[in-house]
Formats: structure tokens, sequence, C-alpha cells
């Protein structure tokens, strides 16, 4: 009886542990997908900004390292503290490279202009000064003009 319920307790445990092995290594794909996505997005906009691709690869360079698979198949008790202590470190890395990136890029004057009279035109409302200082929403607004200025520019041509 006493073993039956040991090996009951074994099994849900090692079910317990399989599914943090996963989860783990689902993690650490994201954080990779993260990295790889602000890198595309970074290299993107440094294209458009230079007109040139990127001359090294250094800004890019999260230093996110990949822990190795056979890490997180060994047992947790001797594993766990190693494998905690590297996510640690991984996260940290993760935070300095997207606030790097996102410095990066708030210098680059193309997607970082100031308009501030016309967001004030196209936002209406008590909560206009919530999305002033948003680059996002201002280049989105930016876009929109310019294509409204082109739908003008089209009308004139055909009449």
């Amino acid at each position: 009886m006493i073993s039956k319920d040991q090996e009951e307790v074994y099994k849900r445990v090692t079910e317990e542990n399989s599914d943090l092995r996963d989860c783990l290594r689902q993690l650490q794909r994201e954080i990779m997908d993260v990295v790889r996505l602000k890198s595309d997005v970074f290299a993107s906009r440094f294209r458009a900004e230079h007109g040139k691709d990127l001359d090294s690869e250094d800004k890019l360079n999260a230093k996110i390292e990949l822990i190795r698979d056979e890490l997180f198949n060994l047992n947790f008790e001797e594993s766990g503290k190693d494998l905690i202590e590297k996510f640690k470190l991984n996260f940290q890395k993760l935070k300095e490279f997207m606030s790097s990136v996102d410095k990066e890029i708030q210098g680059m004057a193309v997607f970082n202009t100031k308009e501030d009279q016309f967001s004030a035109e196209v936002i209406t409302g008590e909560d206009s000064s919530k999305y002033a200082n948003v680059s996002s929403v201002q280049q989105l607004r930016l876009l929109l003009r310019n294509y409204e200025g082109i739908c003008e520019s089209q009308h004139h041509l055909l009449n």
C-alpha cells in the first residue's frame, strides 16, 4: 500500500518535472524570438534611417547564452540552481539589450519626429496628452497625413 502511494507520487512528480522542462525550453525559445524580432525591427529602422545595412552586428548582440538541452534533461535537484541562475542572467541581458536597442531607435530622427500640433488636431478629447509622446502613434499619424496628401494629389490629377 505504501509503496503504491510512493510510486504514484513519484510518477506525478516525474510528470510535473517533464512539464517544467518543457516550459523552460519554451521560455528560452520565446526569449530568443523576442531578441530576433527586436533585432529585425532595429535593422529595418537603421536601414530606413541611413539607407544602408548595419555595419556591425555589435548593437544587435544580446549576449544571451543558450542553455544546452542536456542541462534541461538532468535531474532538477542537480541542475535546478544552474538553470535558475542562467535564466536570471539571460533575463538581465535581455533587459539590457532591449534598453540599448530602444535607446538607439529613439535616436533615429526618421521615426521620432515630434508633431504635437498635428497630434492635437488628430486626437480630440481629454486623453490626447496621453498619446503625445508615443512615437509609433506619431509615426502612424505622419503616415496617415502622407496618405491623405497622396490621395489629394491623385484627386487633382484625375480632375
